[in-house]
């Protein structure tokens, strides 16, 4: 109840621009390797206007954006760089492949990766085909808000995070 006050109090005083907000989440994942330092990013408002995906033969780096902000990049600068717009859609899965890395460290990381859509479309595959294949899917009713893994030069191990959907699926 005071931890209730005190926030009224600081939003009235106008020391917070914007009202905050507490949804339930879940986390399913990682997959890939061990490899890298972890990240943890869960968009502000539970959506991505679009996602910067580096790849090559794996999957380089990501970038999480949601109109005018961004994340930080996830992984390495290597490989193409491609720009995928999601605007309000949904994302309620993950699809993709993780392999060993044919690098000194002999690794596992992801390979390849594909955004599955509410509607029933998909991004189509960024990256190779790996030698293991993976699905992440949000439980009904719920979208992908969020994602956490690790990364280093390139993306090690990926998983999501999600929450209540705002969208109907297919």
């Amino acid at each position: 109840m005071l931890k209730h006050l005190i926030k009224c109090l600081v939003l009235t005083i106008g020391i917070f621009p914007a009202l905050t907000f507490t949804v339930e989440a879940g986390e399913y994942g990682p997959v890939g390797g061990k490899g890298g330092r972890p990240f943890y990013y869960v968009s502000e408002n539970g959506s991505f206007t679009e996602i910067l995906i580096r790849s090559a033969r794996r999957i380089d780096g990501l970038i999480f954006i949601n109109g005018s902000r961004s994340s930080s990049i996830y992984g390495g600068r290597g490989g193409d760089r491609n720009i995928i717009g999601i605007g309000r859609q949904c994302i309620i899965a993950i699809r993709g492949t993780t392999d060993i890395a044919r690098n000194k460290r002999k690794t596992r990381s992801i390979f390849s990766l594909e955004f599955i859509f509410a509607n029933g479309s998909s991004t189509g595959r960024y990256g190779r085909n790996g030698n293991q294949s993976f699905s992440l899917s949000a439980p009904s009713g719920e979208e992908i808000i969020g994602f956490f893994g690790r990364h280093g030069a390139e993306i090690d191990a990926i998983g999501i995070i999600t929450g209540p959907s705002r969208c109907s699926r297919r």
